[in-house]
């Protein structure tokens, strides 16, 4: 996600784009991109490297394959893990997924171009955990697009992801990988109303006191924005964290003539000045 006040004659492209190079994704991301394939029916595996598509060969013919495949992954758990709270996140599972983890369905998703996260604790066991991914690109007269101009092809075409997150966390669950979401709906010369949105997760026993810590800079590293927010979040709960901001004659970005970016930042701390996560993106 990348944060551009756009010249205005580029209004059509006001939201920021993604890039996940860009950003500090959560305490502990792991590329979960060694996975073992089967065509059709769960057995015969082979080794793949996601992201992947049995589609790969006849994608681009009429004759395309479309129907039902399989991958398998065994994620290995240690105790220290299972004290922590962990997600599955993948980016996109074509077109519709079924995902089972030890013999038991946890998630079904249809969709193949949206990304979905699991959180999966009570799913796991200390030791080795087995994930079985169905994907399925079978004709579905309810799963859109139903007609389109491009074949829908099979597999985990995106990246999955295990991310391992602390007691107190900026949530995958609303924004995905990112774990927040910068919007800029008004932006000129003289002014880029900017609004940040981001999940703050308490998953601890305890009330917590916290400082969010907001801050937006310029290319320079010159802060031009920073704000400091006393937040309470209850025991086993959550708290949306909204906060709108106008920048004063922003620096707009004007493509491949002048490619200018901010820096925006997120730090929860807690009340002995503990950092606990941070996010941030340009």
């Amino acid at each position: 996600m990348k944060i551009k006040f756009l010249y205005p004659l580029s209004l059509l492209l006001l939201f920021p784009f993604c890039n996940v190079l860009a950003q500090n994704l959560a305490n502990k991301v792991y590329n979960l991109d060694k996975w073992k394939f089967a065509k059709n029916v769960p057995e015969m595996w082979t080794d793949v490297t996601v992201p992947h598509s049995c589609n790969a060969i006849d994608g681009r013919s009429a004759s395309y394959f479309r129907g039902k495949s399989y991958y398998k992954k065994i994620i290995d758990v240690t105790p220290e893990m299972m004290n922590s709270n962990l997600y599955l996140l993948f980016e996109g599972a074509a077109q519709a997924a079924k995902v089972s983890i030890n013999g038991k369905q946890v998630a079904y998703h249809k969709g193949g171009y949206t990304p979905f996260v699991i959180s999966f604790n009570d799913k796991l066991k200390t030791g080795s955990n087995e994930v079985i991914v169905e994907c399925d690109n079978g004709l579905d007269a309810n799963l859109i697009p139903v007609h389109s101009d491009f074949n829908k092809n099979n597999g985990l075409h995106n990246p999955v992801y295990l991310l391992d997150m602390g007691k107190v966390y900026f949530s995958p669950l609303y924004y995905g990988l990112y774990r927040m979401h910068v919007s800029t709906p008004v932006v000129d010369r003289k002014k880029a109303e900017t609004t940040v949105e981001t999940l703050i997760q308490n998953s601890s026993s305890l009330k917590k006191s916290l400082t969010v810590k907001l801050s937006l800079k310029n290319s320079d590293g010159d802060i031009c924005y920073k704000e400091n927010r006393k937040v309470v979040v209850l025991p086993s709960d959550s708290i949306l964290f909204k906060r709108n901001f106008t920048i004063k004659n922003p620096h707009l970005w004007d493509g491949v003539d002048d490619p200018y970016l901010y820096d925006l930042s997120i730090v929860i701390s807690d009340s002995d000045g503990k950092v606990l996560d941070n996010i941030s993106t340009k």
